[in-house]
């Protein structure tokens, strides 16, 4: 095989994978904004005053916080907010301790 024919087939497996790792990052984007949507979602139920909605909002955010597309920083986002929302502490604190 000429050396100019694997030139081509380089570059052209080259070009297969970056297509996949393109697409592969397009695919987490969009589960990773749907997650997102979904959150929103769950926290406008919790918000909705109604106890039914607010216990159901709350049950879907637990396990959008266990979702292998929650980030560690939206596992310590949601921790902070539970802890918040229990307890009722509106003092402005911030996760690691400083004030806001």
């Amino acid at each position: 095989m000429p050396a100019q024919a694997w030139v081509t087939l380089a570059v052209g497996m080259f070009a297969a994978i970056g297509v996949l790792i393109s697409w592969r990052q397009k695919v987490d984007a969009d589960r990773r904004a749907e997650w997102w949507r979904r959150v929103s979602w769950a926290f406008e139920q919790v918000l909705s005053g109604d106890s039914n909605r607010e216990s159901f909002g709350w049950e879907v955010l637990v396990r959008l916080r266990d979702s292998k597309l929650a980030t560690p920083e939206d596992k310590v986002m949601f921790q902070s907010l539970a802890d918040r929302w229990i307890v009722g502490d509106d003092v402005g604190t911030t996760v690691d301790g400083g004030t806001l």
